[in-house]
């Protein structure tokens, strides 16, 4: 993730990394960007919640999430 903000120039505070995994989750707050958890996918509502994303959401509520955006938190 690092590499591909390096290479594209944009900001870790522009970027929103969205999974359905704990993995997904961990390897967006590594690069110091924000995270929305998505179900239904990989792991449980509850497996994601406890991976501390920045916005739990369910896959259908994703949209307004990212087109609000996130006010620089993780």
């Amino acid at each position: 993730m690092e590499e591909l903000l390096a290479v594209t120039g944009v900001a870790p505070a522009c970027v929103v990394a969205v999974g359905d995994t704990p993995y997904d989750i961990a390897m967006g707050r590594a690069a110091g960007i924000a995270t929305c958890a998505v179900t239904p996918g990989g792991c449980t509502a509850a497996e994601l919640t406890a991976s501390q994303p920045a916005r739990p959401s369910a896959f259908a509520g994703l949209l307004p999430v990212v087109l609000r955006g996130h006010g620089g938190g993780r």
